[in-house]
């Protein structure tokens, strides 16, 4: 274990710890050669700006039971030097381990836009709203791509906040619907591209 708390099995070269707020790890990345700073936007190993990813993809666990979700090519970008690592939820304040949270079902068209809009709620399987926590979440992904200079983003399907073109319905019966998550919608907004571990399969490198 290194003096900044990352495990270096997760990481084969030297990994940066960029602390956004002073109680959560923002994100990870990791640099192709050591430094003594930052410079943005990084680079990868390609000479490309590394991709957005969610950090559940990339094998850490950050889901909302608290469990990885690791896809063998997300975390190949990472020992490639080509992956910035997120995870929104965590980013915008909220546990890990968390109750289930979905986009409120106020009508059929509630999705990540709505929510940025100002016309939907996330919140829990109790009923607690954390459209707060997930708004704020998105930002601090979007700064992070921004530092990147990132212009595509890989993000975990289905998610609340990172489902790229389907989301559950808010009932908590397990069913989907067409829609985007909060940072999803956010980063499209922006002008990165989205993707989804399903996509995958056409992703080069």
């Amino acid at each position: 274990m290194s003096r900044n708390g990352i495990n270096p099995s997760f990481f084969p070269g030297p990994a940066v710890l960029m602390p956004l707020r002073s109680d959560w790890p923002a994100f990870y990345t990791q640099c192709p050669t050591r430094t003594s700073g930052i410079r943005l936007p990084l680079v990868g190993m390609d000479g490309e700006p590394p991709i957005l990813v969610s950090a559940c993809l990339a094998g850490l666990a950050t889901t909302h039971d608290g469990k990885a979700k690791p896809h063998p090519k997300v975390m190949e970008l990472v020992r490639q030097g080509r992956a910035i690592l997120v995870c929104p939820e965590q980013l915008g304040g909220l546990p890990t381990p968390r109750p289930c949270a979905e986009i409120a079902a106020a009508s059929a068209s509630a999705s990540g836009a709505r929510v940025l809009a100002g016309e939907a709620q996330v919140v829990y399987v109790d009923g607690t709203d954390v459209t707060a926590n997930y708004l704020r979440g998105a930002r601090e992904a979007l700064k992070a791509a921004r530092l990147a200079g990132s212009t595509k983003a890989i993000l975990k399907a289905r998610s609340p906040s990172c489902g790229k073109d389907r989301i559950h319905d808010g009932t908590f019966a397990g069913v989907l619907k067409p829609g985007q998550g909060v940072t999803a919608a956010l980063l499209a907004q922006e002008g990165l591209d989205i993707l989804s571990e399903d996509d995958l399969e056409g992703l080069e490198g």
